[in-house]
This record gives C-alpha cells, structure tokens and sequence, in this order.
C-alpha cells in the first residue's frame, strides 16, 4: 500500500478515534453515572444505611437533583439480602394519629422558645434558617431552599431572642430530602412529617394556621404512587465468589430527585460493598436539561463576583 494511502488511513483512523472519544465524553457529561463505595464505616452520606419504622435500608443520595435509570451493585457472597427499591421515602412512612386541633398541633410545634415554633423559617443577615426538633438550621445556599420547594414569602425576619433557647443544627444542604416538622401536601391533603411519620392535618381552621404561616411543600401525587420503582435481581458471580445485583423495573416513572431507598436484610454486616446508577434511559429523558441547569449553577457559584462585575457595567 502507497504510504499516501496508508497517512490517509491513519488519519481517518485517528480522528475517527477523537470524535468517538469526544462524543463519549459529552454523552456522559450530559448522562453521568454515579459511582458509590461502602466499606463499614463511610464518613461521607452519599452511602448510608437507615432505619425507617422496623425496616433497613440502603440509601445513595444522587448529586444534582437526577433520577435515574439502572442500579448495579457488588459485594461478597452471602452477604446482605437485597429487595424492593423506592424512589421516594414519604410512602414507607406510617400513617400516626389525625391532627384536629391547634392545641394538638402545638404539641409537635414547641421548640422550646416562646418565640419561635419547629417548622418556621427565620433569616438574620444573609442567612436563611429551618427550625427542626428545637434546633436552627441553615440553608447551605439560596439554590438549595429553591430546588427543596420552599417559599421565600414565608420567611420571617429574625429578632434575635429566636436563637437564645434554641441549638445550632447541622447545614441543610442539596442532599437534603425531608425534615422533621415539615408539611407537604400529597393531593388535597396536608401532612405533618414527624419521626417517619405523615400525620394528616384533618381540621379546616388548623389548616388555614399552617397555610398563612409556615412553608408546605408540595409532593405529586403521583411521585407517591410510582414510589415502588423495581426489586433489585441478585445472582451469585463466577468471579471472585462476588454477588452481582441488578434493579429490575417495572413501569413506574422515575422522577427528578429521586431517592434511591434498596430494602436489605436487617441484621447482616454491609462490607465492601460498590454501586453504579446510570441516568441515562432514553434520550427524550429530563437528564440533559437537569445538567445544563447544574453547570449554570455551578459557573454561577464559582465566577459570581465576576459575574456581578459585568452585571454592573451594563
């Protein structure tokens, strides 16, 4: 073969290679897979382990507000039983006793200060606080209090004396789910959550009280009916005596921000343990624009001072 020939290929070859590479890159920019490591004794949250009324679970906490399309894990063999995986922890909670009066009310809402009442909103400077179980905690940052569903108009300005019998509770931060003493509302229905538990609001005046003062938020109904996404699949491996365990689906829709919640047997040590989620599932899916909002998000963290700079020069 002429060696023209032979450049020409090579070329083809070569830039073939980049534009494949190239396009790898920006598929998994746009569909990032998550990569989790539990090893017994994790320091970061990404990988826990919870109890939620009698019951164990495996909880990956995805970055970034995505759902997610497939969960793979592997770990030693005869270890851990895994089952059913949900999408959204409010339907593993338990139903507890009808709230019907305001005095019923207060008795969840005493946080210790006559000031203020668990599940208010409270700013001092530049701060936003949530006051949970008689403990003030910060919002991380404004975007983490938008993306949660709170409402800014709900904020009431702090005087001072609301922090003097009241602890400081860790940061409230994108990982964020659910808080104690905070009401959603699931339909026309609204809720108290308390310790795993929805305690519905059944009184008209009462809700009337919560609705003029504190934040609700609001769950899709239909989030709390697809909340039961698939049963993980588990199959003793050939290799290294590893289990392998895939998520079977069914034909719920998984929703942006999704919890992954994996039901595992109580009792039994998880060690060396590994998990990818992939995003990806169709490329009509929310994930690209989940993304780009993302990498808006983050230039505007990072370069905001310059950003306000130009702002002002316009």
């Amino acid at each position: 073969m002429p060696k023209k020939n032979r450049q020409k290929i090579n070329t083809i070859i070569v830039t073939s290679g980049s534009l494949l590479l190239l396009a790898w890159v920006g598929f998994r920019i746009f569909f990032p897979v998550f990569h989790f490591v539990y090893n017994g004794n994790n320091i970061d949250d990404d990988f826990i382990i919870r109890k939620i009324n009698q019951k164990t679970y495996w909880q990956l906490k995805l970055k970034g507000g995505y759902p997610f399309s497939s969960i793979k894990i592997k770990m030693p063999k005869n270890s851990v039983e895994l089952g059913n995986v949900y999408q959204d922890e409010l339907v593993l909670y338990t139903a507890g006793q009808k709230i019907k009066s305001m005095d019923d009310l207060k008795q969840y809402l005493n946080s210790g200060s006559s000031d203020i009442m668990n599940g208010e909103l409270i700013s001092k400077g530049d701060s936003v606080f949530f006051v949970e179980d008689g403990k003030y905690r910060s919002f991380a940052d404004a975007e983490t209090f938008d993306t949660l569903g709170f409402d800014w108009d709900k904020v009431e300005k702090a005087q001072g004396r609301e922090f003097s019998n009241l602890e400081k509770g860790e940061d409230i931060t994108h990982k964020t789910i659910y808080l104690n003493d905070l009401f959603v509302e699931i339909g026309n229905k609204l809720f108290l959550l308390e310790d795993n538990r929805r305690i519905e609001i059944d009184n008209k005046e009462v809700k009337k009280f919560i609705k003029n003062k504190f934040s609700i938020i609001s769950i899709p109904k239909t989030k709390m009916q697809s909340a039961l996404v698939g049963t993980m699949i588990c199959q003793q491996g050939k290799i290294f005596s590893k289990k392998k365990c895939l998520l079977q689906r069914n034909e719920n829709n998984i929703l942006p921000r999704a919890e992954i919640l994996i039901e595992a047997t109580p009792g039994q040590q998880a060690n060396q343990v590994t998990a990818t989620v992939d995003t990806f599932d169709g490329f009509n899916s929310l994930v690209p624009s989940i993304t780009v909002k993302n990498i808006k998000r983050l230039i505007n963290i990072r370069y905001q001072e310059e950003i306000e700079k130009l702002k002002n020069l316009f």
